[in-house]
């Protein structure tokens, strides 16, 4: 198979993983879960093998995939508290921080084996004061990113 016909093949992914991209900078919603996740991670309350594929060490800041994190999450985090821009340089900004997190298929996946029409939005605010959801990331933290995006 030559360079040409590889790319053909590949064209396709990539394309779908770039409108995946763009339409998680466009959820509000979505982008908040991925930097709530990334704090989750820097706090030493999740595992971080479990949402990206970057060797992620909390512990050692100075570590260099762990500072590229780091930076990434920084980028996004400003890029989503500045306006979320949703074109030009900071959009491109905001896509290779995305990228640069290397958010794992199990991101974006369900916690357990639920079919995808069951999913929901977060718990509410009033849900969790009612008890049962001591921790609301714990059981719906990767779900708003599943709305629209069938796999």
């Amino acid at each position: 198979m030559d360079k040409s016909e590889e790319l053909q093949l590949l064209e396709p992914t990539m394309r779908a993983k770039q409108e995946l991209q763009l339409d998680i900078l466009a959820s509000e919603a979505a982008v908040e879960t991925i930097l709530d996740v990334i704090d989750g991670i820097y706090n030493g309350s999740l595992d971080p093998g479990s949402d990206s594929l970057r060797t992620i060490i909390p512990s050692r800041p100075g570590h260099a995939e762990t500072s590229e994190v780091m930076a990434a999450a920084d980028t996004l985090r400003s890029w989503h508290t500045t306006g979320r821009v949703t074109d030009g340089k900071r959009r491109r900004e905001a896509l290779a921080a995305l990228e640069a997190l290397d958010l794992s298929l199990a991101f974006y996946l369900p916690p357990d084996d639920s079919p995808r029409a069951t999913c929901s939005a977060p718990p509410s605010d009033r849900e969790i004061a009612q008890g049962g959801h001591e921790n609301p990331m714990a059981h719906h933290r990767h779900v708003v990113l599943l709305f629209q995006f069938p796999i």
